[in-house]
């Protein structure tokens, strides 16, 4: 998780890029802290029944994903890897490559 200099950084920016962000949205922010996982994302998480950081390490990337695949088809599989990166507290783009080839040939299998 992230720490709490950066989660206000995080909230600063966002209020400041959307005077409207209304307490929904920072309660959503707030509660999940973790790198990669936006406003829109967190929502997403929280439709799909994972609520919190801990939900969402507890889930794991891959089924997170499925649960978020089911209700949001349109999701990619950069969304997956923001997912893993969040679970792991690393930038989306700075996973390993042996971990990219893993959740590529699960989003790949998804498709079949």
């Amino acid at each position: 998780m992230q720490n709490a200099k950066s989660i206000h950084d995080r909230l600063f920016f966002s209020a400041k890029r959307n005077p409207q962000l209304c307490t929904y949205e920072i309660r959503i922010l707030l509660v999940f802290g973790m790198m990669n996982i936006g406003t829109e994302m967190a929502k997403k998480l929280t439709t799909v029944g994972i609520d919190s950081a801990e939900k969402l390490s507890e889930t794991g990337s891959r089924q997170a994903f499925l649960k978020l695949k089911a209700a949001y088809p349109q999701l990619c599989l950069v969304h997956l890897y923001a997912l893993e990166g969040a679970i792991l507290n690393t930038e989306f783009n700075c996973l390993s490559e042996t971990t990219k080839k893993e959740l590529k040939e699960f989003s790949d299998s998804l498709k079949k």
